[in-house]
């Protein structure tokens, strides 16, 4: 379960990381800004996914990228209160943690009814087998706090 606080604990300072990140970039021109950073990183041009990411840039507007940033920071939070709970056995968190689960799992049916993945055939098992995980624990071990 530990493994598991973690885990959470890691994904909502990613998310944290991201949030503010992407408010750094309210205001600015994404283009010019992506631009700076290919040359910093050496990207070549030539690169298929840094071109794509470039042509994709010039079709992102401030509301949404307003709307990216509350909705990572918001998600921080859910990850922190997750992995809190988690350390420290509340029942409440558990049930959070499989609802949070539960909800990837529509999204990686439907891309693999898209199209086969080996990266979103493990997700869907991870989220599934997490998920089964959990509630067993719940059933196992009455004595966690409500």
């Amino acid at each position: 379960m530990l493994l598991i606080s973690i885990s959470r604990f890691i994904y909502g300072l990613v998310l944290l990381v991201a949030g503010i990140a992407i408010f750094n970039l309210i205001g600015k021109n994404l283009s010019s800004e992506l631009s700076s950073l290919i040359q910093r990183w050496h990207l070549g041009g030539h690169v298929y996914y840094v071109h794509w990411l470039m042509q994709k840039t010039s079709t992102v507007s401030q509301t949404l990228l307003w709307i990216l940033a509350v909705g990572n920071l918001f998600y921080a939070a859910l990850a922190f209160v997750e992995a809190g709970g988690l350390a420290f056995t509340q029942r409440w968190a558990y049930w959070l943690v499989i609802l949070d689960t539960a909800s990837f799992i529509p999204i990686e049916i439907y891309q693999l009814h898209e199209g086969f993945s080996w990266i979103n055939s493990g997700l869907l098992m991870f989220y599934i087998f997490s998920m089964i995980y959990l509630l067993f624990q719940l059933i196992k071990r009455p004595e966690l706090v409500e």
